[in-house]
């Protein structure tokens, strides 16, 4: 989705649910952490929690409840394999589990976690676990 878009959708909801996991920043900092996709699992579990608040407010009546996850859906669920989604005409062969990252549709997750008080650290190639106690996924759900 573009961002204009996703501002028209954004604007069509009252309530959202923002949701953090942390993630032990050996799973999350440095090479062995990049290089071997120890974050994957973390990643894996925000997508299956939100999955499931998102349909448990839709069976709760509140129908248009979109869901967005943190960080590539495709190295969780299509590993070494090109995203489907993006090839015009396929559908994703998991649409019941991964949903769209925040930062993929251009949402500010680092700020939004500041905001609401939560501590969050920046995790680029070059950081060391030791040099952060925890990495975070975030993830939300809107409802309408």
């Amino acid at each position: 989705m573009g961002l204009e878009q996703v501002r028209k959708i954004v604007n069509n909801f009252q309530y959202a649910i923002f949701t953090k996991l942390e993630v032990p920043s050996e799973k999350i900092a440095g090479a062995e952490a990049r290089d071997k996709d120890l974050g994957a699992p973390w990643r894996r579990k925000i997508n299956e929690i939100i999955s499931k608040i998102e349909a448990e407010a839709f069976f709760d009546g509140y129908h248009l409840a979109l869901a967005f996850g943190s960080g590539p859906c495709q190295s969780i669920f299509c590993p070494n394999t090109e995203c489907r989604a993006l090839v015009p005409g396929q559908p994703c062969p998991h649409r019941l589990k991964a949903r769209s990252p925040m930062e993929g549709v251009g949402m500010d997750a680092f700020t939004m976690a500041t905001k609401v008080g939560w501590d969050i650290y920046p995790i680029g190639t070059s950081i060391s676990p030791s040099e952060v106690p925890y990495g975070l996924r975030l993830a939300l759900v809107l409802i309408a």
